[in-house]
């Protein structure tokens, strides 16, 4: 649950990623170096490299130079990708990056936008929508007045409007965004079918959140073939179109087919060292909600732990993604008969007044829960088609440029 927004999904929200040269060979320590580690998905080595970039222009060329900004733009992506957009060394290397390119470039300049759709990426994942809002559309003012409105630079801060629409829950704007970013990325599809694949994701998250379930599956279903031709199959922007799809299969009541997507994603993670990362977090509670469904809540049990650790290292103590997490624990130790324990966990969840748990797992609560309200339901049917879902992190298949 946003803070005055509704529930999502455990849907990966895809921003717009910045730009990645693959063509060329980069030059060694260079931004597009750094850029290839991220796309590569090798956070720590872009992190590692962004700071002696960093390093190197402070001391060559001044702690105010456009040199230092384009370090601190690409110190960001890797640390926002690397799941640390809640540290305040992300927001504030962000800003710094704002302010150097405001001073040297003017409030008009091309490289502005790029470290503002930086910014609003770090507000966005931390819960700054004003924030978030207030540097993407300037973002995108920049680029409407110096490239055109169809250009992919304004798509890219267009999906991240869209994504930020969804946090809020106005799904018309979200769409409107959405829709238009997507048509400019088919008209520029090749070659970076990737930022179509996010253009769809977006689009079918939003489809999904007002119940058009059918409307939203071949989008995520295409975005998901896209992100592997591209990217090759085991890269995180996989795992998370794959939970996407996992989530829309298990809330129609098609838990067979949602569990080895959501074991894919997982195993996806763990290979290239995410295992700390928020979104990881979202797959945990999928696969687990799905083993409770399935009458398996030892399993569900393990994975919630998994997910309440890393909501435990990522969030503060009232932030309702943890607070949902604990739920979820709750539900699966009442599963187990462990009702002591449930309680316990659940009257420790600060937050829960504020964040109502998802679709699926009120269904799951409602069946097999002591914790139930009301007649239980049969625990193998569908989701309604209205409800909504647990929320995301910030994400991610995302960001910036």
């Amino acid at each position: 649950m946003t803070p005055g927004g509704v529930a999502l999904a455990p849907t990966l929200l895809a921003l717009a990623i910045a730009p990645i040269a693959l063509a060329a060979e980069p030059v060694l320590g260079s931004p597009s170096e750094v850029r290839n580690f991220i796309r590569d998905a090798r956070f720590a080595e872009a992190e590692a490299r962004a700071r002696e970039l960093l390093a190197e222009a402070e001391r060559r060329h001044g702690p105010r130079s456009l040199e230092a900004a384009e370090a601190l733009d690409v110190l960001v992506e890797a640390l926002w990708n690397g799941g640390r957009s809640n540290e305040p060394e992300t927001r504030a290397l962000a800003e710094r990056a704002v302010a150097i390119k405001d001073e040297r470039l003017g409030g008009d300049g091309l490289g502005v936008a790029t470290s503002l759709n930086n910014l609003g990426i770090v507000c966005s994942d931390s819960g700054d929508y004003a924030a978030a809002r207030s540097a993407y559309e300037r973002a995108l003012s920049i680029r409407e007045r110096r490239l055109g409105p169809s250009d992919p630079e304004v798509a890219r801060t267009l999906n991240n409007l869209g994504v930020l629409s969804i946090h809020l829950g106005r799904y018309a704007e979200a769409r409107s965004f959405d829709e238009r970013a997507l048509a400019i990325r088919e008209r520029a599809r090749a070659p970076a079918d990737r930022d179509l694949a996010t253009s769809l994701s977006n689009l079918a998250l939003v489809l999904q959140e007002v119940g058009d379930y059918s409307g939203a599956r071949p989008l995520y279903e295409r975005a998901l073939e896209l992100r592997e031709k591209a990217l090759g199959p085991d890269h995180p922007h996989v795992a998370r179109s794959l939970s996407s799809l996992a989530w829309l299969l298990a809330a129609t009541g098609d838990l067979s087919g949602a569990r080895p997507l959501y074991e894919r994603a997982l195993g996806i993670f763990e290979r290239t060292g995410r295992g700390k990362n928020p979104a990881i977090a979202h797959v945990l509670t999928g696969l687990g909600t799905l083993l409770l469904a399935s009458g398996e809540p030892a399993g569900a049990r393990a994975l919630f732990e998994r997910a309440l650790a890393i909501r435990e290292e990522t969030h503060d103590p009232d932030h309702v993604h943890r607070a949902e997490t604990q739920s979820h624990l709750a539900n699966a130790l009442a599963a187990a008969g462990e009702t002591a324990k449930a309680r316990a966990v659940h009257l420790g969840t600060r937050a829960r007044r504020r964040s109502p748990t998802c679709a699926f797992a009120r269904w799951v609560r409602a069946t097999r829960s002591p914790f139930s309200i009301g007649p239980s339901r049969s625990a193998r049917g569908p989701l309604e088609a209205s409800t909504r879902s647990w929320p995301r992190p910030s994400p991610a298949s995302r960001r910036s440029g």
